[in-house]
Order: C-alpha cells, then structure tokens, then sequence
C-alpha cells in the first residue's frame, strides 16, 4: 500500500520520471539528474535504510521485529504526513490545530494499548 504513493511522491518531487507502460501495462521508473543529486547528498542515510533493509548489523531483520501490520500503518501515517504537508497550500492556522489534534489522540490511544 506504500509503494505507489511513495513513486507518486517521488515523481512530483522531481526525483524519478515515468517511462512508457511495458507489454504488461506497468510502468517503468527512472532516477532524475536531481534525483541522483538527492540521493547523492543523503548518501549516508540512504545506506542506513538499505543496511536496516537488509537486516542490520546486528542481524536483527527488518524493522527490528515489529508487526508488519504495524510497520505498515507507521509508513502510511508517515506518507499522509508527508503528502499532506507537502502536496497543498499552507495550513491554516485552525487546519494546523486539527493535524496536531489528530496526532496527539493517536499517541494519547497508543500510550493505552
């Protein structure tokens, strides 16, 4: 559920460009000139997600053992976040309260759970 939105995110960014759909119907991505830039100056934390990806150095697998259900939820609240705080006009200042709102009653549940 992440990785279209995440390509869609990508592309409006300017970071990758969409080709021409295959046989198959399915697009295909290529990295900008500034997607390179991007990834180039934050080669460091780009290597710290792919070592996390790839189980860590401490073995531990990805995401540190947490629930995939929950690993899910947390990357789509991170892409609402992101496209919401990115993709329109500035919030107002009653728009900005409610967001706050919204993310001070999820961590209020969780503190229950």
């Amino acid at each position: 559920g992440i990785v279209y939105p995440t390509l869609t995110l990508l592309e409006e960014l300017g970071y990758v460009s969409v080709n021409a759909a295959d046989e198959g119907g399915r697009k295909r991505y290529s990295i900008t000139a500034a997607g390179t830039e991007f990834l180039t100056a934050n080669r460091d934390t780009a290597d710290a997600m792919m070592a996390r990806m790839n189980g860590g150095v401490d073995g531990a697998g990805p995401r540190g053992g947490r629930p995939p259900q929950v690993v899910r939820a947390l990357e789509n609240l991170k892409l609402a976040m992101r496209m919401r705080l990115s993709s329109r006009e500035p919030m107002t200042d009653a728009q900005a309260h409610a967001f706050a709102a919204v993310l001070d009653s999820a961590a209020q549940q969780l503190e229950r759970i």
